[in-house]
């Protein structure tokens, strides 16, 4: 029986957290390897490895590859993982907004308007009667 579930743990862990995420997103997140946090519609594992670094470095391919500074260690590593990748995504958001709204501006025969990055709980998204159109984000 063992053996088993050894051999079946991979999805074992995948139907758990499947089942989280639809019933709770409220759930705290942790941040160690092996975990997974949302991307661009996506779960994507994280690797994280202690590395000869002086801050958090973050690489996303089909997993997101987290290199940690040795003397960081329990809470101070989590927060500081979640602070970088959070800071990560926030970034990457920025640019995709920046490149889509030139691309459809473009498309659109229109002047490029004003776009500002915001965390607002419930409004996805708006254009205010100035013409700026906040882009909401969802970094969890």
């Amino acid at each position: 029986m063992i053996v088993f579930l050894n051999s079946k743990r991979r999805w074992l862990f995948n139907a758990v957290e499947d089942c989280r995420s639809q019933h709770s997103s409220k759930l705290p997140q942790h941040y160690l390897s092996g975990t997974k946090v949302m991307y661009r519609g996506r779960r994507l594992m994280l690797q994280i490895e202690s590395a000869d670094v002086e801050q958090v470095i973050i690489a996303c391919r089909s997993r997101f590859l987290i290199q940690v500074p040795y003397q960081l260690a329990g809470d101070e590593r989590e927060d500081a993982i979640e602070q970088a990748l959070t800071h990560w995504k926030r970034d990457r958001a920025w640019q995709d907004i920046q490149y889509f709204t030139k691309v459809y501006a473009r498309k659109l025969g229109v002047q490029l308007p004003p776009v500002k990055l915001s965390e607002q709980k419930r409004v996805w998204g708006t254009c205010s009667k100035d013409g700026v159109i906040p882009y909401q984000l969802a970094v969890s």
